[in-house]
């Protein structure tokens, strides 16, 4: 016959053919693509359950993370935030597109980790608002990688990009090295622009040649406005930058600063 059609069709040994033309292919070892760029939307009326597709609501955050495919397939997903974010999220190894999530000016309180992504971009609010009515990344616990404690974390990641948000880090007396706002770490990317550094030991850390722009960030740290060790790089490109009660930059093991200039650091 030309045409096999039926409902379920199985075949318990190899099946052989020139040409097979799949619509859709239910497989666990075959990664879901998304098809279309997609806009879900994250509210306390949601469900975890739903599918990730156009117009869907989830109830957290990492339960839209979820259930996005891992490959974009070329595609952009904008998460649309409604309501302020109680949880810790881990996005890890979303390829093949980039990843919008928009605070719409709601406070996130939780850390975030990025592995092996394509791109994630986080917009907290508007341009034009000061720090002051910026929302916040304010989490409980700062999360533990590599021997340092961040809010927010990039490992691998081609590009992470923070805008128009403040966030907050910790502040502890027995181990203030440790202690960071941001990090790009394994080669990661991080820009950060209008971003405010609010009661961290440090502020933006480039490590193992990972990267750090920063475009006119603000705040102070107990040590270090900005860290680069083991290769890391850092570009101040514009605007004030984030300051340090030690120093505003510390940096060894072969690291490297760009763009830099004193009136950049306040």
């Amino acid at each position: 016959a030309e045409y096999i059609d039926g409902e379920d069709l199985n075949i318990n040994n190899s099946i052989s053919t020139k040409y097979l033309n799949v619509d859709y292919i239910n497989c666990a070892k075959v990664p879901e693509m998304l098809q279309n760029a997609t806009t879900v939307s994250i509210s306390t009326s949601g469900s975890d359950a739903n599918d990730f597709e156009d117009g869907a609501i989830f109830r957290t955050l990492q339960g839209a993370i979820d259930a996005c495919p891992i490959c974009l397939n070329g595609n952009s997903v904008h998460i649309d935030i409604t309501a302020t974010i109680n949880e810790d999220v881990e996005i890890r190894g979303k390829m093949g597109g980039t990843i919008y999530i928009n605070c719409n000016g709601n406070n996130f309180k939780g850390n975030i980790k990025i592995w092996d992504c394509t791109g994630v971009l986080i917009y907290g609010g508007s341009d034009s608002a000061s720090p002051s009515t910026r929302p916040s990344i304010q989490p409980a616990n700062l999360y533990a990688y590599d021997g340092y404690n961040y809010s927010v974390i990039a490992i691998r990641t081609q590009y992470v990009y923070l805008k128009d948000i403040n966030i907050y880090g910790k502040i502890n007396s027995s181990s203030p090295s440790l202690n960071y706002a941001v990090g790009a770490s394994r080669n990661a990317k991080v820009e950060v622009r209008n971003v405010t550094v609010i009661g961290s030991d440090n502020g933006f850390m480039a490590n193992r040649d990972g990267k750090i722009i920063a475009e006119n960030c603000n705040g102070k740290c107990n040590r270090y406005g900005h860290s680069i060790f083991r290769g890391g790089q850092l570009s101040l490109v514009a605007g004030t930058a984030v300051g340090g009660g030690t120093s505003n930059v510390y940096k060894k093991d072969g690291s490297c600063i760009a763009n830099y200039t004193t009136s950049e650091i306040t």
